[in-house]
């Protein structure tokens, strides 16, 4: 649902019958991203939108980047981007967005605060900053037995939530869970129920990024995947750099404000 809104917004602002926009799926692994980088960079393209493999990690395939800019093509990152590179990119401020998430659970009273991260992504790494920041500025103790980290494929493996499951257990009293994305929030609403607790009665939930088109009648107090105003930004930033013909950031880089809904998942305590 995030990819295909996305793609929507991209499509509504690029020019109806003059654009050939192709697709690639790297499935967030370095191989498949390096493949399509040498498949598509002596294609003439002229323009490149990239979600970043595992970002917050040193890319093995900065060399292909760097050929790209010395053919003087113009790439725009979203979602996750390469610090090392030069190129502009458009992203949520995630710091902002776990600031006011986690505020709200500590205005209603709760102090021990779990945590479901994803390591080697760079907007999870942002997420996971922003919360221990947003606890710290609040004078909540931030505990690192409270945070369960995971790589992204595992957030979209059912097997994962045998692991939140006995992490949950062994903490000694937790009254929140904060949850890295969409995928990870399913996960644990699935162990949740499994363990017969109640949402927001026994355990108060908070999501970043709820990329499903529900998140009203889910009830989640959450960040709104905002893929389709993401993709008109990057579309609209990228055909202006290939009309100047610019690959160096000269003010494309675009930071959103998080999209906040405030549910019924936090209960007062």
């Amino acid at each position: 649902y995030a990819n295909s809104e996305l793609l929507e917004g991209i499509k509504s602002v690029l020019p109806a019958g003059q654009v050939d926009l192709r697709v690639f799926f790297t499935d967030n692994k370095f191989a498949n991203e390096r493949r399509c980088l040498q498949t598509v960079v002596h294609q003439n393209f002229q323009g490149f939108i990239v979600d970043g493999v595992k970002a917050s990690l040193l890319n093995p395939n900065l060399d292909c980047y760097r050929e790209i800019y010395r053919r003087r093509i113009p790439v725009i990152f979203y979602n996750n981007y390469y610090k090392n590179l030069r190129y502009p990119w458009v992203i949520v401020n995630d710091k902002e967005c776990a600031d006011q998430l986690v505020g709200l659970l500590i205005q209603a009273g709760h102090r021990h605060i779990a945590g479901i991260f994803v390591y080697d992504n760079y907007q999870s790494i942002e997420k996971f900053q922003g919360t221990a920041a947003a606890m710290q500025k609040r004078g909540v103790e931030f505990q690192d037995d409270y945070i369960k980290w995971c790589v992204s494929n595992e957030a979209h493996d059912q097997r994962f939530a045998r692991f939140i499951d006995r992490f949950l257990k062994g903490l000694p009293k937790y009254t929140a869970i904060v949850c890295c994305n969409y995928m990870i929030y399913r996960l644990v609403r699935r162990v949740l129920e499994e363990q017969g607790k109640r949402v927001p009665e026994d355990c108060s939930l908070v999501c970043f990024d709820y990329s499903g088109p529900d998140w009203e009648a889910e009830g989640i107090t959450c960040s709104v995947h905002q893929g389709r105003q993401m993709g008109r930004l990057v579309a609209t930033q990228l055909m202006t750099m290939i009309e100047r013909r610019d690959c160096d950031d000269k003010n494309y880089t675009y930071v959103m404000k998080p999209k906040i809904y405030e549910g019924t998942s936090i209960r007062t305590l």
